[in-house]
């Protein structure tokens, strides 16, 4: 199990012996196989990680994926194969990545979306455990709404991962002044 010159010498009845010819021994080492990560490996749906070999000339990892690096954007349990010049190979360490879900930002309206001089309507998200309005910057799951404009929210969930909702479009009702004339004396 170690490098080394061997033989053997053999004798009979203690008299005679004879000695074999050196056979050389060589252990190659095994190669040092090492992950490391280039940021965290929890992260948001939409992410990704790239993890990094060392130790070897030659990589296999476990996801089937061959060379020194890939990136990682869905959760498991990563390692690799390295394999050194010698045709030696060793196991790296385990890298478990982990893909939090995205929320699903979801408006819908309250009354109408065309609206007239002083009337309202109200807007209602859902979809995440926070909210953030544009425009306004209201953080209410529910805002009432009395002007035109695009509206969106901002929604997050608990493992901090976000998403926008699709724009909610309200309008007002360009209405023409009411002109009274009179006709007659003015009294």
């Amino acid at each position: 199990s170690s490098s080394g010159n061997y033989n053997v010498v053999v004798s009979a009845n203690g008299a005679c012996s004879a000695t074999s010819q050196i056979i050389p021994v060589t252990v190659n080492a095994n190669p040092n196989a090492s992950i490391s990560a280039s940021g965290n490996t929890t992260f948001c749906q939409g992410g990704s990680v790239n993890l990094t070999a060392t130790g070897g000339s030659s990589y296999s990892w476990s996801n089937g994926q061959v060379g020194t690096g890939i990136t990682v954007n869905s959760t498991g349990t990563y390692s690799v194969v390295a394999t050194g010049s010698n045709g030696c190979t060793s196991t790296s360490n385990n890298i478990n990545v982990t893909v939090a879900a995205a929320p699903t930002a979801s408006v819908s309206v309250n009354g109408p979306t065309v609206l007239n001089a002083g009337q309202t309507t109200n807007l209602i998200a859902t979809g995440g455990g926070s909210y953030l309005w544009q425009p306004g910057g209201q953080t209410t799951s529910s805002i009432t709404v009395n002007s035109a404009g695009s509206y969106t929210v901002t929604v997050t969930n608990g493992s901090g991962c976000t998403s926008t909702s699709t724009p909610v479009n309200i309008t007002m009702n360009n209405v023409s002044p009411v002109v009274i004339s009179t006709t007659g004396a003015a009294e």
